[in-house]
């Protein structure tokens, strides 16, 4: 821990550079008392689909260590089988308890805070429960209320091919092998025409302007499986006005960071803007991508008023939008993701501020004082 502190890292970077963004993270107290425990929840939340099956097999992997630390070790009975089973009984539970807490047990997320007072953090891309794989209990209210607790300005809904007047103010559409986000949409963006093949995509991207009124914004990770290369130069000059590079799905969190590079290449070459997306549907609790848009003022202003703000953002070119996002291994290769758990860990505590060095502190020596005081009831 003290040697961590010598090789201290920013908790923030540009999506587009790889940079050190001008910000920080501020930690609810709830966050702090419970360091070591909500931060590897911060690692599962922001992991990709294989680093997360990755650091399940390390967790059933590390019952090794559950026995060997907390239950004792050692003795006649180390090796015996009956206590093995009941080890593995209560080890078991704790450890799926534990995801489920991080997953599904709503808690305070980190909020982000730009040194500019004028940048505005913006989500371009989120659920409720009205989408299809929504969370029932994620209501829009409470959409609403997840991002001002993460540090977003401003935020769209953008549910799963719905559009509520006044409700909503953007909309996915599902297309074929492509989802394509519209922000700001006065109408329904009607699907049904253009779902048969790659024309059609092509086809609702240039008269989504006319038909909608919405800007339109490709979607990870549907277009970097279905579209990479060709079809996506394709895709983005046929009216294309945004382009995810940091999608946090876990799906999304596999894009490799060559494609991604490319990706940007691609928006600055095209003049498409750059976008992040929470893609948030109600599960996990912490924010790991913000968008970033220069709004004089914007904390004066409803949220309406930011919203139409963000949008004049985007419609003012490719430059309009920096990508935040918190720093995190990058998925592995092959097999080598299998080390990704061990690589999260040690960057999470480089990661850590004072404040929540103590924190775990007090906990990693409240476990050691206690461990001993178990051996000794069981002798």
């Amino acid at each position: 821990m003290v040697a961590s502190r010598f090789f201290a890292t920013p908790a923030l970077i540009d999506a587009a550079t790889g940079q050190a963004f001008p910000g920080r993270l501020e930690f609810p107290l709830s966050h702090l008392l419970l360091t070591p425990f909500s931060s590897f929840a911060d690692i599962i939340t922001c992991n990709s689909a294989r680093q997360d099956i990755a650091l399940t097999v390390l967790v059933l992997a590390g019952f090794g260590l559950f026995r060997f630390f907390i239950l004792g070790h050692g003795g006649e009975g180390w090796f015996d089988r009956h206590d093995i089973l009941v080890a593995f009984a209560l080890y078991i539970p704790l450890a799926a308890g534990y995801f489920a807490w991080a997953v599904l047990w709503p808690h305070a997320p980190p909020r982000l805070v730009p040194e500019d007072p004028d940048a505005m953090p913006v989500d371009f891309h989120s659920h409720t429960s009205l989408s299809w794989d929504g969370r029932r209990s994620f209501t829009p209210e409470r959409n609403a209320a997840w991002h001002d607790a993460a540090g977003f300005g401003a935020s769209f809904i953008t549910d799963h091919n719905v559009f509520e007047p006044g409700a909503s103010n953007g909309e996915e559409v599902s297309l074929h092998d492509a989802h394509v986000v519209v922000l700001g949409n006065s109408a329904f963006a009607d699907r049904r025409r253009y779902t048969d093949d790659e024309e059609g995509v092509r086809t609702f991207l240039s008269r989504a302007k006319a038909d909608t009124g919405g800007l339109t914004i490709l979607s990870l990770p549907e277009y970097w499986r279905h579209y990479w290369g060709a079809p996506l130069e394709r895709l983005a000059q046929a009216g294309a006005d945004g382009l995810e590079i940091w999608t946090s799905s876990p799906k999304a969190m596999d894009f490799p960071p060559a494609k991604r590079r490319e990706a940007v290449e691609l928006c600055r070459r095209r003049g498409l803007f750059m976008a992040g997306a929470t893609d948030n549907h109600g599960y996990g609790s912490c924010a790991c991508v913000w968008n970033i848009v220069t709004v004089p003022a914007w904390r004066l202003m409803d949220r309406r008023a930011r919203e139409r703000a963000a949008l004049d953002a985007l419609r003012s070119g490719s430059g309009a939008v920096r990508v935040a996002v918190r720093r995190g291994v990058e998925p592995a290769a092959g097999d080598a993701i299998v080390l990704d758990g061990f690589r999260a860990v040690m960057l999470m505590v480089r990661l850590w501020t004072p404040p929540q060095c103590l924190f775990a502190l007090a906990w990693f020596w409240g476990l050691a004082w206690a461990r001993p005081s178990a051996g000794r009831r069981r002798k």
